[in-house]
C-alpha cells in the first residue's frame, strides 16, 4: 500500500477497532461540511441518555442496542422523562433516521457534529439507516454511463475487420 494516510502496519489496528465497534476513522474529506472528525471522542458510548437541560439530573432509561452495523443502528429506549439520545455518529445527510416508525430529522450537539435526538417519555423504537444522497446517485449514472461508452466503444472496435490494408486507387 502506497501514498496513504495510513500504512500497512495499521490494518490490524484499523480491523480491530471495526471489529470492536469503536468504528472506522476516515479521512476528512468523508467528513460533513464543517466538522473535525477529532471532535467525536472514540471512547464514548455509542448511544447515551442525556437530560433536556443541562442542570437536570440524569433520568431514569433503560437502552438497548438491537443492531448497530456499518449502515444500520437499530436500538430500543424506555423513559420516564423527556431526554437526548446523543449517537456515536456524524450527523451525515445520508443518514434516514425514524422514531416509532416516523422519519424525523436529526439535530446535532453543540460540541462535535454527532446525532442527537430529542425523545419524549416512553418506549421509542430507533432506526438509524444510511441512504443515498443525490451525490451518490450522480456517481452510479455517470459510472453506468462509463460502462456504457467502453462496452460501444470495444463492440465498435471489433467491427473493424483485422490486418485489412486500405487500398486506394489512383
Amino acid at each position: 500500500v502506497k501514498h496513504t494516510w495510513w500504512d500497512a502496519d495499521d490494518i490490524p489496528t484499523l480491523q480491530e477497532a471495526i471489529e470492536q465497534g469503536q468504528g472506522y476513522e476516515g479521512v476528512d474529506e468523508y467528513d460533513p461540511v464543517g466538522d473535525d472528525r477529532t471532535d467525536l471522542p472514540q471512547n464514548a458510548p455509542r448511544a447515551q441518555i442525556l437530560p433536556v437541560l443541562h442542570a437536570q439530573k440524569f433520568p431514569e432509561t433503560r437502552l438497548h442496542e438491537e443492531r448497530w452495523t456499518a449502515e444500520e443502528k437499530v436500538l430500543t429506549v424506555t423513559l420516564r422523562e423527556e431526554a437526548w439520545l446523543k449517537m456515536r455518529l456524524l450527523n451525515y445527510p445520508a443518514w434516514r433516521v425514524k422514531i416509532d416508525g416516523r422519519g424525523i430529522a436529526p439535530e446535532t450537539s453543540e460540541e462535535a457534529t454527532a446525532m442527537v435526538l430529542r425523545l419524549s417519555p416512553g418506549t421509542h423504537r430507533i432506526e438509524v439507516k444510511f441512504g443515498r444522497t443525490a451525490d451518490r446517485t450522480a456517481g452510479i449514472v455517470v459510472s453506468c454511463l462509463s460502462l456504457l461508452v467502453s462496452l460501444a466503444m470495444l463492440y465498435a472496435g471489433s467491427l473493424r475487420p483485422t490486418g485489412a490494408v486500405p487500398t486506394f486507387s489512383g
